[in-house]
């Protein structure tokens, strides 16, 4: 229903208020404040604003440029921002970003495993 969405518009921009402070402080280490740009982004992008989350997705870039989390989260913005769009483009602009980065997951890392498949699934229906 129409509140639920209300609802939840409101509960993540009260979020994007608490993670402000975080990300203003001072005294906030690099790891805390790459945490809070990350969920920051997250809920930028539940609130509707797209440009918000790929902002606080660079400042967790510049911060932790070699942080699995953060390869993570900007993939799944990825994945999320290029719904609609053709399978294999989408395996083409994800699967970059994801080899570009691969360094920074162990060769047994489950959400790395998850992507291959997914990947796969998308490039069955490619013409070579």
């Amino acid at each position: 229903t129409d509140d639920v969405y209300t609802d939840d518009i409101v509960y993540w921009n009260g979020a994007l208020q608490y993670l402000d402070g975080v990300i203003e402080s001072p005294s906030t280490p690099t790891a805390l404040r790459t945490d809070a740009h990350l969920l920051r982004a997250m809920a930028s992008i539940r609130g509707g604003n797209r440009e918000g989350a790929d902002a606080d997705l660079s400042m967790a870039e510049k911060l932790s440029p070699n942080a699995r989390r953060v390869v993570v989260y900007r993939a799944m913005a990825e994945i999320e921002r290029s719904a609609g769009v053709e399978a294999c483009a989408r395996a083409d602009s994800v699967g970059a970003l994801v080899r570009g980065k691969e360094y920074v997951f162990s060769a047994s890392d489950p959400w790395l495993a998850s992507w291959r498949r997914v990947e796969q699934q998308w490039r069955a229906g490619c013409k070579e």
